[in-house]
């Protein structure tokens, strides 16, 4: 009796074990994600009752006109958990800043964070986000020489350099030019917002060349009384003519001279082809094509011919010495006078 009596609770406390072991693999499982699930929940709650301090900080500093502040806390709201208000106040806050750029983007990123949502807050958004994108950007044109004259778009007319200029977004074009320089025109695509620093140098005119002085018909000292022969015409200034300009229509003949020579190359060639064709393979065909190619060579090497011969006749140098005209002197001596007499 003593022995059963220990034996039964033995069985029952090992079968309560297992049970247990049991009801806990069955529970754990089902539990856990119900726990961390809570955890996280509990963590959420703290993370944004710390992001609504933030934002109630950043409206505060707002209010006392303490922006970098307003920022500042406006930012840790939005990191620690954001939301589509608080973006909104980092972008009216960098609006205030004059962070043109920043702003936008951050209207930008509030207007897809509302989704379909506040539907009126969104088109006052883009609206603001509009009226930025259309702010003038500013540029600082620097370069040489300093008095240089810049035309903006043709219409606005600035001396000296640098110049500082504000520039509506868009492509705009600059002209600059100078006395003794070469002018030049820029191209600036300026964006919104933006800072830009072009440097345009102006190059300096080419020294133009000196007109020669000619001097044609100049008398030579007389020595009487021999005879003097003087060069006639008048003194007169010749300017520098090309030699191409000169001989133009010498140039174009030998132009066509060569363009008749290629051709008769070419039927030439053709000619002597069908020949070869005919030899071999006599027909009527072959022999009229030769026959006909010989005829437009031969007649092309025969205006070829005239035209260089042409070409030659203008493009040789004049010959023909200027005028002259002589002139002689006679001496006398009489009882009232004397002097000399003379005779062209």
């Amino acid at each position: 009796m003593s022995e059963g009596r220990h034996r039964r609770p033995t069985r029952l406390r090992g079968f309560s074990l297992a049970f247990v072991v049991v009801g806990i693999g069955f529970v754990v499982p089902v539990a856990c994600p119900r726990v961390a699930t809570a955890a996280e929940a509990i963590v959420s709650v703290a993370v944004r009752a710390k992001a609504r301090r933030a934002a109630q900080d950043g409206e505060a500093c707002f209010a006392r006109g303490d922006l970098p502040g307003a920022l500042a806390a406006f930012v840790q709201s939005a990191t620690l958990f954001p939301m589509p208000s608080t973006l909104r106040d980092v972008a009216r806050t960098l609006d205030a800043l004059g962070r043109i750029r920043e702003a936008v983007a951050a209207y930008d990123a509030y207007i897809a964070a509302c989704g379909t949502a506040y539907a009126a807050e969104r088109e006052t958004a883009g609206r603001r986000a509009l009226v930025l994108r259309a702010s003038p950007g500013h540029m600082t044109l620097r370069g040489s020489p300093g008095e240089t004259r810049v035309t903006v778009d043709g219409a606005g007319i600035y001396e000296g350099l640098p110049l500082e200029l504000d520039l509506a977004p868009g492509e705009h074009v600059l002209r600059l030019e100078a006395r003794g320089f070469g002018s030049q025109d820029v191209v600036l695509v300026v964006d919104y917002a933006s800072t830009m620093t072009p440097a345009v140098d102006l190059e300096a005119d080419a020294p133009r060349p000196m007109v020669p002085i000619i001097e044609v018909g100049r008398a030579e000292p007389v020595a009487l009384p021999v005879a003097v022969v003087v060069q006639a015409g008048p003194t007169m200034v010749a300017a520098e003519r090309s030699w191409a300009r000169e001989h133009t229509a010498g140039l174009f003949l030998a132009g066509l001279a060569a363009g008749a020579f290629t051709v008769a190359g070419v039927f030439g060639a053709q000619s002597l082809k069908a020949q070869r064709g005919f030899a071999t393979h006599p027909s009527a065909d072959a022999a009229d094509r030769g026959e006909r190619a010989g005829f437009i060579s031969d007649c092309a090497i025969g205006v070829g011919a005239f035209l260089a011969a042409a070409s030659v006749a203008f493009l040789l140098p004049s010959r023909e010495a200027p005028p002259t005209a002589r002139v002689y002197f006679t001496p006398f001596i009489g009882v009232s006078a004397f002097g000399a007499t003379g005779e062209f």
